[in-house]
């Protein structure tokens, strides 16, 4: 018989074991209910994942001092469960009636910038709504977080009153918080308020992302084709609706079709697929795994079309690799560029959203992350422009100024900094209602998105449309035909008198006339150099005649203007020019050599400058963007020799001391600079009303493109200024200036409307940059 101390205590131990037997059993019961519950658990418990988004951000748009342009910000769109409310106001009044959509709509609009009223209505659609949308994260402009978040709601009587939550003694009830408001986190896009670039930076768009096809190819999937959604899909384009492809006439055919497609596309047998497609029960039919297609064969398979049109992807390919397809959908929403540097920097620009899956308990609580299941978030990259902000602000002002004073429909303007080829401002400014009024402007001419959508959403026509260039191109044939030595400075022209009339010298049949004759004067013969200084078209066209048309070809090469920039801003215009075998003889080249028969646009003819104000002569390629790291010299191509630039530059030099005598004086800037002046006729078109389709019939008598180029300093120019001015009305406002009394109104000219804002321009941002003065107000650097 067992001693009875020894008994007790193999009950005791057998008791314990046995506790302990069931607290383990317990424990695997709960653990078994946190990670992996019954199926028929799984709808009570939820889901066993949860995801939350690392959400990253656009990278910024600086200038070239750091000024932010456009930044991305964590936003909020801001909704409210109608339903939840008023449910919640009913519980605290135990009245059916009781309605807080008036006080919430007035609470949150003292703390948002939306409209009260405008909320009330959305609010009031329905009192059982789930989800009303008030507002997006682009539309409000202030919104308190914390104050939205912390909502209370009490009753006063009949009336109620919501406000953010205060912690006070005896009024700290959970149940007055509100939780039908909700707010959705997510990136929004912040530009310079009234930027003076907004042009030049763009804007985005938001959009409900998905993954393209071309990504989508890259996933493991398997072929499954669904013939009863096909069949259905396929007839509806013949009016057909029934989805059975037995009870359907042309179900068959279509099956028979599909089946040849899908075997062309795997490499398949055709009879095999269609008797397996035909022995479909309704349930899809696994074609292909996944093991046995590449990206290629899922491309051809997607592309199938049947009645003409694709048939959807959806109906032919499932993706098995759920975890890829996970990673692609996460970019979600995302941001894309819609124009300028936005749209053209857009994969620099671009975010890569991350996201975290996380096993958690039934309760919600994080068990642990599987090896796979995070991907870090990566922000956009920086874009740095070689824009100032500052240079930016005084072309604009500077550019309104002369458009109001000259009653101009549109105008441009762009600094250069010619040994780097960075773009320091662009401004394009036009009417495009004025253009409407005043007509002769075909649609292709005109800008009407900058009024409808915003400056944000223009055509930045100083690098899309091309223009006649006028006397402003001579300078760049004076310096080639020089050159090649088809004429020295000093050498006598024969050109036509006239005096202030203007003169006229024929070329064969055609007659080339000058604005002013300068020809037959004893005291100051016309040498080839003054043929530039007083912008002699007769000049031009008798020394072209002595070079020949590939030479010229060879000059729209050289000075930049057959090729583009190097800005990379999508669509950029180039030289407009009929090709070499259709040039009409006496006309064409000898055109070309004053302005006229070529078209350019104002950012290659501010570039072309570049040379000139280049001590080296070579031609810089530009940019916009700035380099992180710019190399020691701007990759840049030889147009003349130096020699024969200096040359070019001493003659220009006149032709701007001219304007700063006449209309500056000792006023003038304190800095030797140089420049041209044109006073192109502006083309006239006959629109087809019934197409819109203009043609070019020659050139309106007395409508103009007014442009000036000038640079400074004179030995080391820092900046090249390129103005125009579109369409200024001849004779009225600042046009009607007549320099003398009972002189015809001379203030459209190039010399003046754009002249004396170039003058100002180069004042203005030298002394900005810092640029010591060098010359002092009474100097004469003509001699």
């Amino acid at each position: 018989m067992a001693h009875p101390a020894r008994r007790r205590d193999r009950i005791v131990t057998a008791t314990l074991l046995g506790t302990v037997g069931l607290f383990a059993v317990g424990l695997g019961r709960v653990a078994q209910l946190e990670i992996a519950p019954a199926s028929e658990l799984v709808q009570h418990v939820g889901r066993r994942t949860r995801t939350s988004s690392d959400l990253a951000f656009r990278g910024p748009i600086v200038d070239r001092r750091g000024r932010v342009l456009a930044q991305t910000v964590l936003g909020h769109d801001l909704a409210v469960d109608v339903k939840v409310l008023c449910d919640q106001a009913v519980e605290m009044s135990d009245d059916p009636a009781a309605d807080p959509r008036p006080a919430l709509a007035a609470a949150l609009a003292s703390i948002t910038s939306l409209d009260e009223a405008a909320m009330l209505e959305r609010l009031r659609e329905s009192r059982d709504a789930r989800y009303v949308r008030l507002g997006t994260a682009e539309q409000i402009a202030f919104l308190d977080v914390e104050a939205v978040r912390h909502l209370r709601m009490e009753r006063h009587g009949d009336d109620w009153r919501i406000a953010p939550h205060v912690e006070e003694v005896g009024r700290n009830d959970p149940s007055q918080r509100i939780g039908a408001v909700v707010l959705t986190e997510r990136p929004v896009r912040h530009h310079l308020t009234d930027s003076p670039a907004a042009s030049i930076v763009g804007a985005v768009r938001a959009v409900e992302w998905a993954p393209s096809d071309a990504e989508l190819d890259m996933l493991a999937s398997d072929v499954v084709v669904d013939m009863d959604a096909i069949v259905g899909w396929a007839s509806s384009t013949t009016g057909t609706t029934t989805p059975d492809a037995d009870a359907n006439p042309g179900g068959n055919a279509i099956r028979r079709t599909l089946a040849e497609r899908l075997a062309a596309a795997l490499g398949a047998d055709a009879a095999e697929i269609e008797r397996r497609l035909d022995r479909s029960t309704g349930e899809p039919v696994r074609l292909a795994i996944a093991e046995h297609l590449n990206p290629d064969r899922i491309r051809r398979v997607r592309s199938i079309t049947l009645n003409g049109r694709v048939v959807p992807r959806r109906h032919l390919i499932e993706v098995v690799d759920r975890t890829g397809l996970e990673r692609l959908q996460r970019r979600y929403p995302e941001q894309r560029g819609a124009s300028g540097i936005e749209a053209a920097r857009d994969e620099t620009l671009r975010p890569q959203h991350g996201a975290m899956t996380r096993v958690v308990a039934a309760g919600g609580q994080t068990l642990f992350v599987e090896e796979g299941r995070f991907e870090a978030g990566r922000d956009g990259d920086p874009v740095s422009l070689t824009i100032d902000l500052e240079i930016q602000r005084m072309v604009r002002d500077r550019l309104e100024q002369a458009m109001r004073e000259h009653l101009a429909v549109g105008g441009w303007a762009i600094v250069l900094d010619p040994q780097t080829g960075e773009i320091l401002a662009a401004v394009d400014i036009f009417d495009d209602a004025e253009a409407v009024r005043r007509g002769g402007w075909p649609l292709g001419y005109r800008d009407p998105a900058r009024e409808q959508l915003g400056p944000a959403f223009a055509r930045n026509r100083i690098w899309t449309d091309c223009f006649d260039p006028g006397s402003t191109f001579k300078s760049f044939f004076w310096a080639w035909a020089t050159d090649l030595g088809r004429a020295s400075p000093d050498e006598i022209i024969d050109v036509p008198g006239g005096g202030m009339s203007g003169g006229v010298k024929r070329f064969g049949k055609r007659p080339i006339r000058d604005v002013y004759g300068y020809g037959g004067n004893p005291n100051r013969p016309s040498t080839w150099a003054l043929c530039l200084e007083k912008s002699i078209n007769t000049g031009m066209a008798t020394v072209a005649k002595r070079v020949t048309d590939r030479e010229m070809v060879a000059m729209f090469d050289r000075f930049g203007f057959t090729h583009r920039t190097g800005i990379n801003m999508g669509y950029e215009g180039t030289l407009a020019q009929p090709p070499i075998e259709k040039w009409v003889p006496n006309y064409t080249k000898l055109s070309a050599s004053f302005g006229q028969a070529v078209s350019i646009t104002p950012l290659q003819l501010a570039r072309a400058y570049c040379a000139i104000a280049r001590n080296d002569g070579r031609l810089p390629v530009l940019t916009l963007s700035a380099m992180v790291l710019r190399p020691y010299e701007t990759p840049s191509t030889p147009t003349v020799s130096p020699e024969t630039i200096m040359k070019t530059r001493d003659i220009l030099r006149r032709q701007f001391e001219k304007v700063r005598k006449d209309y500056f004086g000792d006023e003038g800037i304190p800095y030797t600079a140089f420049g041209k002046s044109a006073t192109a006729q502006w083309s006239r078109f006959d629109v087809d009303e019934e197409t819109g389709e203009a043609r070019n019939v020659g050139y309106h008598e007395d409508r103009y493109l007014s442009s000036y180029v000038g640079a400074a300093p004179f030995d080391e120019p820092r900046i090249v200024v390129a103005f125009g001015l579109q369409d200024p009305l001849k004779g009225e406002g600042a046009n009607a200036y007549a320099g003398r009394a009972g002189g015809a109104p001379r203030g459209h000219l190039g010399s003046y409307a754009a002249g004396r804002p170039v003058h100002d321009l180069l004042g203005s941002i030298l002394t900005y940059l810092g640029v010591p003065a060098d010359r002092t107000p009474d100097e004469d650097p003509t001699g």
